[in-house]
């Protein structure tokens, strides 16, 4: 009972002071800066191998450009745009349309296998509801990122902003896209835009990482993350409570 109960006490001491969680598969997506410090901590908190990223600039049109240690590409040619700053994007992004059927799907093809995969999507659920965000890896089965059905489902909604309100909700402002996978690595990502006449914008700062399988630690609140000092506290003050139950 009393090893039990030691055991309980790890557990719950560890999910409260670190805010973290073991996961297989997780897709979200925040504001700009939110979701890059989702990503950003969920990455420094795993048994990282390389961790990348990459700030677009504008390219000729065109269906392919090649970025180093990735390429992108859309089956139907598309042109790029350096949004404003309402959009509150951080680098180049290619102009694309929801289809709903053919679908104008941008591939994400890396040169070395990955397991976590992050970039930038402005003026997403500013009309044509529902529009949904999806991915599919290495030519797997569709994965749904998110939905947005109403203006406030942007996080970067204010209902106190006027201009807000009256363009729809957003203004188009840029969120970040984070898709991680502890059971797989990938080399191909696809990104698909479902809602028929949304016009959006895919771009940003890429980031791109892999860690071992299975060691994956998802950070749900990057401002709990414990510093390697707190976890050494925490680790003494448990293997102390461990030797006096012992002497018990």
């Amino acid at each position: 009972m009393k090893s039990k109960l030691l055991k309980s006490v790890i557990i719950t001491a560890a999910l409260t002071i670190s805010g973290v969680a073991n996961a297989s598969l997780i897709t979200f997506y925040d504001t700009v800066s939110g979701g890059q410090s989702h990503y950003d901590a969920t990455i420094a908190a795993s048994s990282v191998q390389s961790d990348s990223s990459y700030t677009l600039t504008a390219q000729g049109s065109g269906n392919s450009w090649g970025f180093g240690d990735f390429t992108i590409g859309t089956a139907s040619g598309s042109s790029w745009t350096n949004p404003n700053a309402g959009y509150a994007m951080t680098g180049a992004a290619i102009n694309t349309t929801g289809s709903s059927g053919t679908n104008d799907i941008i591939t994400f093809t890396f040169t070395d296998s990955i397991n976590a995969f992050g970039f930038e999507l402005g003026d997403w659920g500013t009309c044509c509801y529902p529009s949904t965000v999806r991915a599919s890896f290495d030519n797997g089965a569709w994965v749904d990122i998110g939905t947005m059905t109403q203006a406030s489902d942007n996080p970067n909604y204010d209902p106190n902003n006027s201009s807000h309100v009256n363009s729809g909700g957003t203004q188009g402002k840029g969120v970040f896209i984070g898709l991680i996978d502890d059971s797989a690595v990938f080399n191909t990502v696809k990104i698909d835009f479902t809602a028929s006449g949304d016009f959006l914008y895919a771009g940003g700062t890429i980031k791109y990482s892999t860690f071992d399988v299975g060691g994956a630690v998802v950070v749900d609140n990057p401002s709990q993350v414990p510093e390697p000092t707190s976890l050494a506290i925490l680790s003494l003050g448990l293997l102390s409570l461990t030797i006096k139950r012992k002497k018990v």
